[in-house]
């Protein structure tokens, strides 16, 4: 029997994050104990790191 897997690779996602915010995406930070949070709406993310990971990945998904 043989199985296949996704590839996970979620090495950029705090560029990907930082590009969104520089972009103008809506994000809201917060504390949480001795760490920073960021609260991204989703669709809207979706929506930006598709073109980014297209353009910024080395390698298709």
């Amino acid at each position: 029997m043989e199985y296949s897997h996704i590839d996970f690779d979620e090495s950029d996602f705090v560029m990907l994050g930082d590009a969104y915010s520089v972009a103008g995406g809506a994000e809201t930070r917060a504390s949480l104990g001795a760490a920073e949070i960021r609260r991204l709406p989703m669709p809207e993310l979706v929506n930006f790191a598709t073109a980014w990971i297209a353009e910024h990945r080395l390698h298709p998904l």
